[in-house]
């Protein structure tokens, strides 16, 4: 009787919290959105350095059409770095991404394959930029991806309680810049 009442009890138990994971908390979220404004964030003309960091291995299919997306990004050419580091790839990738050095396009080659993790660790000390945005190859952008993640980064400061900040940046040596 015990046990038969148990397992009832776990039964729905876990059959309420499948069902609450699935559709209640998505409706929760969706009614609590509902009512909230949108935050109009301020418009600033200011555009921060970007470095976009593309990892690549032996991605020959794709990365003439992700070197062509990055171009094209809307965002200042002269405000953002593009670095695609080649895993040591064999594929064509590295003479594919070499076609891109007069549009701005830096190749970072590691000379044995070390892995996504250090390729990665390699870009951002070759990245200049102020900040740094992490991509795969076959990852495409759309056109004001990189200008809608930097605006989140930039704040009214004129709001009162100050609890919004503004972007405070480092140069080289960690001295703060104005931002």
């Amino acid at each position: 009787m015990w046990i038969e009442m148990i397992a009832r009890f776990t039964f729905w138990l876990s059959f309420g919290g499948l069902v609450y994971v699935y559709v209640g908390y998505p409706l929760s979220l969706a009614f609590l959105t509902a009512f909230k404004k949108s935050e109009n964030l301020p418009q600033y003309d200011f555009s921060p350095e970007v470095s976009l960091i593309i990892s690549a291995f032996n991605e020959q299919e794709v990365i003439a059409a992700k070197l062509d997306n990055a171009i094209q990004l809307n965002y200042p050419r002269d405000r953002l770095q593009i670095i695609v580091v080649s895993d040591s790839s064999n594929d064509g990738t590295d003479e594919i991404v070499s076609q891109y050095k007069g549009l701005g396009v830096h190749l970072v080659r590691q000379s044995i394959r070390l892995g996504k993790s250090s390729g990665l660790n390699l870009g951002v000390t070759n990245a200049s930029g102020d900040i740094l945005v992490f991509s795969d190859a076959n990852a495409m952008y759309q056109k004001d991806s990189i200008r809608h993640l930097v605006k989140h980064l930039i704040r009214d400061t004129s709001k009162k309680p100050r609890q919004h900040n503004p972007l405070r940046l480092r140069d080289s040596i960690g001295n703060w810049k104005p931002g």
